[in-house]
């Protein structure tokens, strides 16, 4: 049975580790909503994946240090940007060091690839202090796409999803709540006190600030 409305359910969260960004989720009230059909949207609408790097054979993480490995990092960098873009520059660090085996994306392997990134595409930090990469600075400037998940592994935190593309979603939508209903169709089963507040800032959110 489709349930149409989320069904609010107060409930105390434990701390969870969310393994691909490596991040704690905190001790917060959320809401727990079942998932409703999505709406049918405009144009404007594509399907977010994530990149898949696992085809990539020639890595070689004894080398990721080296100068002459540069130009593999590069080429990786451009493939995530080119195929996920905007997104967060966490995520793109975890794409690239989990593609070499890299459990954990410490403080060196961060500057690395950070470093990388900023020199070849932009990087803005948000309000909330969140840095995303862009392909450019006319996507910066002109982004009104929305990219729903393409299945459950696809699906993006709040934190995850820039305030541009939250602000495209909610300007499709109505309703009471329209913060629960972008987190439904991005696929958001839980909506912690942070995630809310940042897709109510997004409610109001434009390109001219």
């Amino acid at each position: 049975k489709v349930v149409d409305e989320p069904v609010a359910l107060e409930f105390e969260e434990a701390p969870e580790i969310v393994e691909n960004l490596g991040r704690e989720a905190p001790l917060v009230q959320s809401k727990v909503f079942a998932r409703g059909p999505v709406v049918s949207l405009e144009s404007g609408t594509n399907v977010y994946r994530q990149a898949d790097l696992s085809d990539e054979a020639d890595l070689n993480p004894g080398a990721f240090y080296e100068t002459s490995y540069t130009a593999t990092l590069t080429r990786l960098i451009t493939r995530v940007v080119e195929e996920e873009a905007p997104l967060r520059l966490e995520a793109l660090v975890t794409r690239i060091a989990r593609a070499h085996g890299f459990k954990q994306s410490g403080r060196l392997i961060r500057e690395r690839l950070e470093t990388l990134a900023r020199e070849l595409y932009p990087v803005l930090i948000e309000a909330d202090g969140l840095p995303f990469i862009w392909p450019n600075w006319e996507a910066v400037e002109t982004w009104c796409r929305v990219r729903l998940p393409d299945g459950d592994a696809n699906i993006r935190f709040v934190d995850e999803i820039p305030t541009a593309e939250l602000s495209a979603l909610a300007k499709r939508l109505s309703g009471n709540d329209r913060a629960v209903e972008v987190a439904r169709q991005f696929g958001i089963r839980r909506l912690s006190a942070a995630a809310r507040a940042r897709l109510e800032a997004a409610l109001s959110w434009t390109h001219d600030g």
